[in-house]
């Protein structure tokens, strides 16, 4: 007995995110202040989703549609953004420790104030992208394009292409 109640609480904490949110969000792309940590959403299309303060760590979004959207005081630790389409969203004031960007394409989008230790952005495309204030801790760009990046007041360090510059 002790091991079946063992086994469903620990299925209750790997999906820890509310299914009702979840709907919320795949159905009206407005989930402000949900909480939808280690959820799979996959491919989904969440263009100009509202997620301001949305619990979002450990979310698998690979290869999402996330254009324009409010990512605003978002918990994003170690959320996977890989492949994913997020040109003109907002990531403001963020958490994004540990986030993986691989192969993204984020131009025109805003990272002001956000922390990003520990971020992987490799072969992503951050085209004019907003990065004032940022605080960056061995956050990997190798190979990413930041053509037009705006990075005043950024602090910490990245890696690009196996060296390490300080901010």
């Amino acid at each position: 007995m002790k091991r079946l109640f063992l086994i469903l609480l620990m299925n209750n904490l790997i999906l820890a995110y509310n299914s009702e949110q979840l709907n919320q969000l795949i159905n009206t792309k407005n989930c402000a202040q949900c909480d939808l940590s280690g959820a799979h959403l996959q491919g989904h299309n969440l263009n100009g989703a509202n997620l301001e303060y949305a619990n979002l760590s450990n979310v698998n979004l690979s290869g999402a549609l996330l254009k324009n959207a409010n990512l605003k005081h978002a918990n994003l630790q170690n959320t996977i953004f890989s492949s994913s389409l997020l040109d003109g969203s907002d990531f403001s004031y963020s958490s994004a420790t540990g986030a993986q960007f691989v192969h993204t394409h984020l131009h025109h989008s805003q990272f002001i104030n956000t922390i990003l230790a520990r971020a992987n952005f490799t072969f992503s495309k951050a085209i004019n992208t907003n990065f004032t204030n940022a605080h960056f801790d061995h956050s990997n760009f190798d190979h990413a394009d930041l053509d037009g990046a705006i990075l005043t007041g950024a602090t910490g360090n990245i890696i690009t292409d196996d060296r390490t510059a300080n901010l």
